[in-house]
C-alpha cells in the first residue's frame, strides 16, 4: 500500500516479463528430503531447467559424515555427477554458500574461506563472492567478484546495492575485467 503509480506499473510490467519466462517453482523441503537426488528427482518432476539452491548447508548427504566439510564436499560431487552424467538429466545449477567467519574478517575472502572448499572448486565451473563489508553498506555497494573459474579470467564488479522497501542492484564500475583477446599474462 506504500507503491505510487510509477511504482505499481514497473511491478506490474516486471511481473509480465517473470511470467513470460515459464513456471517458477520455489519449495523448501522438509529434513530427510534435501538430498541432491530428492532435490534433483523433484526439479526433474517439474520439468525444470535449472536448479537454484539456496544454503548449501542446508542440502544433506546421502550419507553421514562427522566433518562437514566431507559432507559438503560429497554433496558438490553427487552434484555434478548428477546434473552432467546423462544429457536428459543436464540442468544448470546455481548453489549459494557462505563464507566462514574469517572470510567474513578478511580483505578479501579466498577459496579457503568456504566450507569444503577443496571439493566446491573441483566440482564448480565458477564461483562469485557476493559481499558488503561494513565500508561498502554505508555507501549502499556491494562487491561482485569470480572467486574461482574454469573457463575464464576472474572479473570483479562494484554494485549498486539498496535494501530498503524494495532491493536495486546495478553495476556502479567494473573493477577488474577479463583480459582483452591477445592480451599477454602478468
Amino acid at each position: 500500500s506504500t507503491l505510487d503509480r510509477e511504482e505499481i506499473d514497473a511491478l506490474h510490467l516486471a511481473q509480465e516479463e517473470f511470467a513470460a519466462l515459464g513456471p517458477f517453482y520455489v519449495e523448501k523441503p522438509p529434513r530427510g528430503e534435501r538430498t541432491v537426488a530428492a532435490l534433483l528427482a523433484r526439479a526433474m518432476d517439474v520439468g525444470a531447467t535449472a536448479v537454484y539452491i539456496d544454503q548449501l548447508s542446508f542440502v544433506e548427504a546421502g550419507k553421514g559424515h562427522r566433518e562437514q566439510w566431507r559432507e559438503l564436499e560429497d554433496i558438490m560431487f553427487d552434484l555434478k555427477g548428477s546434473i552432467s552424467e546423462h544429457e536428459d538429466k543436464m540442468v544448470a545449477c546455481i548453489v549459494a554458500h557462505q563464507i566462514n567467519r574469517e572470510g567474513k574478517k578478511a580483505k578479501k575472502p579466498g577459496m579457503e574461506n568456504l566450507a569444503g572448499s577443496s571439493g566446491t572448486e573441483r566440482t564448480a565451473d565458477i564461483l562469485y563472492s557476493l559481499r558488503q563489508p561494513d565500508e561498502l553498506r554505508a555507501n549502499s555497494s556491494a562487491l561482485l567478484e569470480i572467486m574461482g573459474t574454469r573457463r575464464s579470467t576472474p572479473e570483479s564488479w562494484l554494485l549498486q546495492w539498496e535494501l530498503g522497501n524494495r532491493t536495486q542492484f546495478g553495476v556502479r564500475e567494473v573493477l577488474h575485467a577479463a583480459r582483452k583477446k591477445g592480451e599477454a599474462e602478468r
